[in-house]
């Protein structure tokens, strides 16, 4: 447009095929310019930085927004899943000049990250201020475009204060990505405004008018002894292109679990209907009529000698279970396990890497319905079942899956 000048000007020109692949390079994540906004705040372009620097750089920016730490999940946790994820994701496609024509504008040699175009010092401040600039207005345009300003799905129990209902939100530590502030929120097909505070919706508006309309919703969901003490009432946030669908959680809400994202053990009972009764909360096997629940933790560290079961992935479509050592083949549980199929019993598969990180209680990543293939041996039983839809690439190292 003519407005740069002096050292800006030349460091425009000399970026100039960069500046255009960066405007134009197709985004299905934020990986691609996360990692280039990690590589400038280090001060590292042009130029190089360890993968080390990077990682912890990323860590730092993603860190920041509700959306980033739910797009990176757990590898923001986890060195060797950060590690992977950046090199089989955005290190690949910049180095591999994919979404770029061919051009291949970063190289990486398993230890650092360079761009391959280079600056004299002079021009180094104005071509990473350039690069800066378009990074983070395609960054913003992505999150807008895909979304992914907030957690995909929020079950809130309706509660009250002063007698008036309220929506009492999930752990924000267990559940990322809750928004803060006030959200456009569609229900009833009409338009209305929520506020998010640290732990509740406790207004939502509509129209031009400040009066709070949530208590009349939700008598008009659940009568006039909605948020009293002794009931049970729930809605459910789910995100949308256009914002947040505010509805009641009902049976139509029923396996609607999302495959691949992380759930609280406590929540997941809620999606089927029931809730945990007894040690069913710590339990690795939970089962109604139709049903069976496995939750397992792969890092069986700390762990009694006799719960180290034998759980893993054997490629990202198979995965090997073991039962208590008390469950037979000709047991009721064995029975439901061999005939599940036949007695139209759904086997729903949750999986974590470790139990705590940091000592907090980490969710389980929802793996889907499973299939029975084969059993071996007896007491304990294990069990080599087949999954609905293969362990995403992002996805294999954090669940350890072995690749054949």
């Amino acid at each position: 447009m003519g407005d740069l000048t002096g050292a800006d000007d030349d460091a425009e020109v000399k970026l100039r095929p960069l500046l255009s692949a960066l405007e134009s390079t197709p985004m299905t994540k934020s990986f691609k310019m996360v990692v280039l906004l990690a590589m400038i705040a280090e001060e590292a372009f042009p130029g190089s930085i360890t993968i080390e620097r990077l990682m912890e750089r990323v860590r730092t920016i993603a860190r920041r927004t509700a959306a980033l730490r739910t797009e990176f999940g757990e590898a923001l946790e986890d060195d060797r899943a950060l590690k992977t994820l950046l090199e089989e994701n955005p290190i690949d496609a910049w180095t591999g000049g994919r979404g770029t024509r061919g051009e291949q504008y970063f190289r990486y040699d398993g230890s650092r990250f360079s761009s391959a175009i280079s600056l004299p010092p002079s021009l180094r401040e104005s071509g990473a201020v350039l690069v800066r600039e378009l990074a983070e207005w395609r960054l913003a345009r992505y999150l807008r475009r895909a979304g992914a300003t907030g957690a995909p799905r929020i079950v809130c129990k309706v509660s009250h204060t002063n007698g008036k209902p309220i929506l009492f939100l999930p752990s924000r530590d267990r559940n990322p990505g809750i928004p803060e502030g006030w959200v456009e929120v569609t229900a009833d097909g009409e338009t209305y405004q929520a506020k998010f505070v640290k732990i509740a919706v406790n207004v939502m508006t509509r129209g031009a008018s400040d009066t709070n309309v949530l208590p009349d919703l939700m008598h008009k969901w659940f009568g006039p002894n909605a948020g009293l003490p002794g009931t049970t009432f729930q809605v459910v946030f789910e995100r949308s292109p256009d914002g947040y669908i505010l509805s009641p959680l009902t049976e139509k809400h029923e396996r609607r679990l999302t495959l691949w994202e992380r759930y609280p053990r406590a929540e997941v009972p809620k999606y089927f209907g029931f809730e945990f009764a007894g040690f069913e909360s710590q339990s690795g096997v939970v089962t109604r009529p139709g049903l069976i629940l496995l939750f397992v933790t792969l890092d069986k560290t700390g762990m009694q000698e006799e719960h180290r079961y034998e759980d893993a992935f054997l490629s990202p479509t198979e995965f090997r279970w073991q039962s208590q050592n008390r469950t037979g083949r000709d047991s009721k549980m064995g029975r439901m396990i061999q005939n599940h199929r036949a007695e139209s019993t759904h086997v729903h598969l949750f999986v974590r890497p470790t139990s705590k990180v940091s000592g907090k209680t980490q969710p389980f990543i929802y793996c889907g319905d499973l299939e029975f293939e084969r059993w071996e041996e007896d007491k304990p039983i294990t069990v080599w079942w087949k999954l609905e839809s293969p362990v995403p690439t992002n996805l294999r190292d954090v669940l350890r899956v072995t690749l054949k």
